[in-house]
C-alpha cells in the first residue's frame, strides 16, 4: 500500500475490514449484468456483448481474466483484464454496483489485480483511456476518472498517435 496516497490506502483497508473478497471468476453472466448497469450511467453500452467476451475467453483462455469482487458471497463488481504483451496487463473493463460504492470494491479489485500482475511478471498495469464519453470532442479528458486513477496510485501519460497520409 506504500505507493498509494493515505486516502487510497485507507480505502483498501476499509475494503479489507468490510470483508470484500476478490477472486478470479468465470461468472461472466453476473459480471456482464453489473457492467451493463455501470455503462448505462453514462448512456453507453459495453463495446462487446456477453457472447463476445465469452468467445474471447474461450479463444485465448490465458489472455483474459475476470477478477470478481464479492461482498457476503454476492458479486458487486469486477475487472476484466487482457494480457496485452509480456510487460502490460490491460484493464479491459472495470465495473461495480453503485449501491456498494462505499465499500470501495473497485479500489480493492484494482489493488488485487496490481498484486497479481506484479507476481505474474508484468511491468505495467494499464488502466485504459480516460476520455469523457459525453463530450462531442473524443479527446476531452474525464477529470473525475483521472482523479480516481491517480487516487489509487496510477500515473498518467499521454498516448500519442502519428499518422502519415501517403499519396497514391
Amino acid at each position: 500500500l506504500s505507493h498509494l496516497s493515505s486516502a487510497g490506502a485507507r480505502a483498501i483497508k476499509k475494503s479489507i475490514k468490510e470483508k470484500i473478497e476478490v477472486k478470479i471468476s468465470l461468472d461472466f453472466d453476473e459480471y456482464y449484468s453489473i457492467l451493463k448497469k455501470n455503462k448505462a450511467k453514462f448512456n453507453v453500452l459495453p463495446a462487446h456483448t456477453l457472447d463476445e467476451l465469452r468467445d474471447l475467453k474461450q479463444r485465448m483462455p490465458d489472455a483474459f481474466q475476470l477478477f470478481a469482487v464479492y461482498h457476503q458471497d454476492k458479486m458487486i463488481g469486477g475487472v476484466f483484464t487482457f494480457h496485452a504483451n509480456d510487460n502490460v496487463l490491460l484493464t479491459f473493463y472495470i465495473a461495480s454496483l453503485e449501491e456498494y460504492r462505499d465499500l470501495r470494491p473497485v479500489n480493492r479489485c484494482l489493488h488485487e489485480v496490481s498484486l497479481w500482475a506484479k507476481s505474474n511478471g508484468y511491468a505495467y498495469l494499464d488502466l485504459g483511456v480516460s476520455m469523457n464519453t459525453e463530450s462531442d470532442n473524443p479527446m476531452e479528458p474525464a477529470w473525475n476518472l483521472i482523479s480516481f486513477k491517480e487516487f489509487i496510485g496510477a500515473r498518467g501519460f499521454l498516448r500519442q498517435k502519428y499518422s502519415l497520409k501517403l499519396s497514391s
